[in-house]
């Protein structure tokens, strides 16, 4: 999906499905071309489970996976009455950090659900980012485990482009509202620092 303009327009009653043109092909083998199967779509491999699904799933006709996420409405149904849904503001967001030129996730298809304006589902797939891991994992799998010396320059890298992206993105007036490690990919290869999971409104 575009990271210029954003295809999000709010529905008050009805479902909404917006698929990148370049992969609606892919999508529409998982059978994610037809609006019914979203709210139930269940293939790949479970992240978490619950309010919130998220699943990792792989392609035979595609090099990277794709990942699933589905916010589910059920218990105050009328949380996000006429408001964005999270995976709505997860789009938007991303948008915002790209036109920033801070390396985040590719969106390439949203999905809401609404009756008379309460939200029941939201669901938003995005792109895999090869060779990425969360900072997390990374700190105790990779970076206690380098040399010293190895490790200073990686810390060094990592401090240096976290405080440069989230300088340009406050002096934009964009905040990230759950910016917490695991939110963070990297990049193993050159310690390159993506910025993901923006549910929030910022």
């Amino acid at each position: 999906m575009s990271s210029n303009i954003s295809l999000y327009r709010y529905t008050f009653h009805g479902t909404r499905l917006n698929i990148d043109p370049k992969y609606f092909q892919s999508l529409s083998k998982l059978g994610l071309n037809n609006p019914l199967i979203w709210p139930v779509f269940n293939d790949g491999v479970v992240l978490s489970s619950g309010t919130t699904t998220c699943l990792k799933v792989s392609q035979a006709s595609e090099q990277n996976a794709i990942y699933f996420k589905r916010y589910r409405y059920t218990k105050n149904i009328w949380e996000f009455f006429l408001r964005r849904s999270k995976a709505a503001n997860e789009l938007i967001n991303y948008q915002r950090f790209k036109k920033l030129q801070i390396p985040t996730l590719d969106v390439i298809a949203l999905y809401e659900q609404r009756v008379m304006g309460r939200l029941n589902t939201a669901c938003i797939v995005s792109q895999e980012l090869p060779n990425t891991m969360q900072l997390d994992d990374f700190y105790t799998d990779v970076l206690m485990k380098m040399p010293k010396k190895a490790r200073q320059e990686a810390l060094k890298s990592i401090k240096k482009q976290l405080f440069s992206q989230l300088k340009r993105a406050h002096d934009a007036g964009v905040f990230h509202l759950d910016l917490k490690w695991r939110n963070i990919l990297i990049q193993q290869s050159d310690c390159l620092l993506y910025t993901s999971d923006a549910a929030d409104e910022l």
